[in-house]
């Protein structure tokens, strides 16, 4: 059978089919509607997974690739080719280049003017927290002035911290862990319609490093497809509270009463038309998180449900196949596995028969839940430990993030600005912030010394 060789999630996701994560000509039914709604069903193994318009992951997804490439890797944004010659610079300043293979000119993005600017920005909004309008007036500059400058800061930090990040050790695996979040911003009250946002964070699960957080906010408009529409009863998302075990039913409970295994309920409004399904944010999440990551993943642990499975199974599928790579849930109080914690059983739950082994802690006020999503099963318990799961990390990021912009702060911003909001403060967090007297950056090895926010344009 032809392989097609393109991105498309519209894969079999069952991680023992001989399909699981292959693009394969006349293995599937597409659409399907066993389930009631559009699916991708496996004629191999029987298992269905939500249909997603592959056309709105590539408008989401591309427009990074373009800018990646270009400003990052530095690539001919016409041939992609790295042969280029100096070719002067623009009336600002700006140095531009021509490609020696199709002679196209382009300049990269660069910080050479309003240094200063930037740097006020960042304190007064990082730092301070001040609202834009408070920035505006003390500056002394047009609203429209601060949110291009926003928007600069924000990819000239972006260039900086990926470029950063090709210094990881290649020959080194790494351990992740990816976790969702809410948040409020401001409200179309004009139109009736709510932006609460809906959100995603991957960070290394031994030094807390983010690597990348997601909100299901688009500027570019998707298709109806990938829109989100809900109307319904708000699911709970927090699962660290309370009797676990019973989380863990109730989420399994929740994912087969939904109208597709991909749709879930994280708000009871009507929500603008810019506000993508989460499942159409994972796929876009994981794709994008395994183009800008240099280095080997060994293991992922992720938060309980099927759209963060399948998302993560569409990216890593050839190494999850392999067994390279290695994918987890992981339902916990904000513990780490570790040998101290003791064995006490297993349950087969869900649609998908999931093992769940059940652990807990020396002092016995602490249980911790783990289930192997990958093809390495085994039993062996002290292997789950030694690999110490945990979603602590990802945990502690959010909790920072909301704990320096409360929800009324938030409410008074634009879903852009939150989600611009959201990609400086991580940069900020990785390489400013100091825990257990190191940075994020220092402990993952990309930093000999933390670094202000001064540096950031230097």
């Amino acid at each position: 059978m032809k392989i097609i060789k393109e991105i498309n999630v519209n894969v079999c996701k069952t991680e023992g089919c001989e399909h699981f994560s292959e693009v394969v000509e006349d293995a599937y039914v597409i659409p399907s509607f066993k389930l009631g709604f559009p699916a991708v069903y496996c004629s191999r193994c029987g298992g269905s997974s939500v249909l997603i318009n592959n056309e709105d992951i590539k408008i989401l997804l591309n427009p990074y690739v373009d800018f990646f490439k270009l400003n990052i890797n530095e690539q001919c944004p016409h041939c992609d080719s790295l042969e280029k010659v100096l070719y002067g610079k623009t009336a600002k300043g700006t140095t531009r280049y021509q490609c020696k293979c199709c002679n196209t000119v382009f300049s990269l993005k660069n910080s050479i003017d309003s240094k200063n600017l930037f740097n006020k920005i960042m304190t007064l909004f990082i730092l301070e927290a001040q609202i834009p309008t408070y920035i505006i007036k003390t500056l002394g500059i047009t609203p429209a002035l601060f949110y291009r400058k926003l928007s600069t800061i924000e990819k000239l930090i972006e260039i900086k911290i990926r470029k950063y990040e090709q210094y990881l050790e290649k020959s080194r695996s790494y351990d992740l862990q990816t976790n969702v979040f809410t948040l409020n911003c401001r409200n179309n009250a004009t139109k009736g319609f709510s932006n609460e946002l809906f959100g995603m964070i991957t960070c290394c699960s031994k030094t807390g490093y983010v690597f990348l957080p997601s909100v299901n906010w688009s500027e570019i408009l998707v298709s109806s497809d990938s829109q989100y529409h809900n109307n319904t009863k708000k699911e709970i998302l927090d699962n660290t509270q309370g009797v676990l075990l019973d989380n863990i039913i109730m989420r399994y409970e929740q994912i087969n009463s939904r109208k597709s295994f991909g749709q879930i309920q994280y708000t009871d409004k009507t929500c603008s038309e810019h506000i993508i399904e989460p499942v159409v944010l994972s796929h876009f999440h994981f794709l994008k998180l395994k183009f800008i990551l240099p280095v080997n993943i060994q293991h992922h642990f992720i938060y309980h449900d099927s759209f963060i499975r399948g998302g993560c199974m569409v990216a890593y599928g050839k190494e999850i196949k392999k067994k390279h790579s290695h994918l987890y849930y992981v339902v916990s109080n904000g513990s780490r596995l570790t040998s101290e914690f003791n064995y006490k059983g297993s349950y087969t739950l869900g649609w998908w028969n999931n093992k769940w082994y059940e652990f807990i802690s020396p002092d016995k006020k602490e249980l911790f839940y783990l289930c192997n999503l990958g093809l390495n099963k085994n039993n062996d318990i002290h292997f789950y430990t030694a690999i110490m799961p945990s979603l602590d990390y990802s945990q502690l990021f959010i909790q920072s993030f909301k704990d320096k912009f409360p929800e009324s702060f938030l409410k008074r911003l634009s879903p852009n600005t939150v989600k611009l909001l959201l990609s400086i403060y991580s940069f900020y967090y990785n390489y400013c912030l100091t825990q257990d007297g190191k940075v994020p950056a220092q402990k993952i090895g990309l930093l000999k010394e933390k670094i202000t926010i001064k540096d950031f344009f230097i």
